[in-house]
């Protein structure tokens, strides 16, 4: 039978207060060479202490409340592994819990004001760690599959804030989703365009930059100002120059040239095939170079061409023609000259600084961005 070096075998007490089968105090060290069985008569060899808790009346399997309040650190729980245990992985805390039939089962739970700290790599769903990575997240199979939450990978490294990837997706990039896990905004890196996609309102494709810098957007863009920047053709290594856009109230397209008359003092001028289809409310404009001449538009834009006419042969004109746009997207998107803010917004501005106010009365410094732009009216 079992034999034991200490036994203690306490009867059901009708007194009130604890019953202690060894109780120790004091600056005590309790040594114990051999397992240490807790809650079993049964403890594995593998283990050096095994604690077994299998009531609801214990819900706790190791709990450790420290009252210290002095200077020092407190703990409630410390491993050490030595590095030299040969080729064997080495855990410091190793959790393993079985499937709940009901209720939240935690590896690790904390709570309160704790700061967990981690000195090297953390991984999350794998025990894989790449370069100098030092958080790894993986919450899918790496086959393009399933839903985008759970692809999602999460590299913290030593040269970067963050790297997120969609494992077999094609995409990297960071989504923020909403209560149905719908992606509603968020940017990705396609690897196949080799630029970054934006998606939001659960839509790919809202903006794309090109690795060269290129900038797609499908909608309206609302702006302060805008302008080229270049280097300076004639001091390229020391200044930039600048010039601003064109402005106008209408979505107007301009088109323009030079065309000489010929002996009857006619010139057809060419348009792009697509202008009438584009284009409504032609306006023109006429300037004769070179000499005195009079000249008139002698046929309005019919079949993509208009017909200039001078009172003299031979004579150069510059022309200029615009239009206003009327294709689908033009005709759903009209671009607003004034409209009034939105109540939240009234009494704010985009640009306190200019107007030499404060910039607490900036809009929107005061509650929530909207989801709505102002290029959406």
């Amino acid at each position: 039978g079992a034999a034991y070096g200490f036994y203690a075998n306490l009867g059901s007490s009708t007194t009130t207060g604890n019953q202690w089968g060894f109780y120790s105090t004091g600056e005590t060290y309790n040594y114990f060479s051999g397992q240490v069985g807790i809650g079993t008569s049964t403890p594995s060899s593998t283990y050096k202490l095994y604690v077994l808790s299998s009531t609801s009346a214990n819900p706790y399997t190791i709990y450790a409340d420290n009252d210290y309040t002095g200077a020092f650190s407190q703990i409630g729980l410390y491993s050490h592994m030595s590095a030299s245990g040969g080729s064997s992985t080495a855990y410091g805390i190793f959790i393993n819990n079985a499937s709940a039939t009901s209720g939240t089962e935690y590896g690790v739970y904390s709570t309160g004001e704790d700061r967990n700290y981690f000195s090297n790599f953390v991984g999350i769903g794998t025990t894989v760690r790449e370069s100098s990575e030092l958080l790894r997240v993986y919450g899918g199979n790496g086959t393009g599959t399933g839903t985008l939450s759970s692809l999602v990978d999460i590299y913290m490294e030593d040269n970067a804030s963050a790297y997120f990837e969609l494992n077999g997706s094609g995409f990297a990039g960071l989504t923020f989703n909403d209560d149905a896990a719908s992606i509603r905004a968020g940017f990705f890196f396609q690897y196949s365009n080799d630029g970054l996609m934006w998606r939001t309102g659960g839509v790919d494709g809202r903006m794309r930059l090109s690795e060269t810098g290129a900038l797609s957007v499908p909608g309206t863009i609302s702006k302060g100002g805008g302008s080229f920047k270049i280097d300076h053709p004639l001091d390229p290594t020391n200044k930039y120059l600048y010039h601003s856009f064109v402005e106008s109230p209408d979505m107007m397209n301009v088109y323009n040239g030079n065309v000489t008359t010929d002996a009857q003092g006619r010139a057809s001028v060419e348009l792009p095939d697509y202008f009438e289809a584009l284009n409504r409310d032609f306006r023109y404009q006429l300037t004769v170079v070179g000499k005195f001449a009079n000249a008139i538009i002698e046929e309005k834009v019919s079949g993509n061409k208009f017909i200039i006419r001078t009172d003299e042969p031979n004579v150069e004109v510059s022309w200029q023609i615009t239009g206003i746009r009327k294709d689908p997207f033009a005709n759903a998107n009209r671009i607003p000259n004034a409209i009034d803010k939105d109540p939240i917004d009234r009494g704010t501005y985009l640009h306190p600084e200019a107007y030499g106010v404060s910039t607490d009365l900036r809009e929107g410094a005061n509650q929530p961005q909207s989801d709505d732009e102002v290029g959406d009216n």
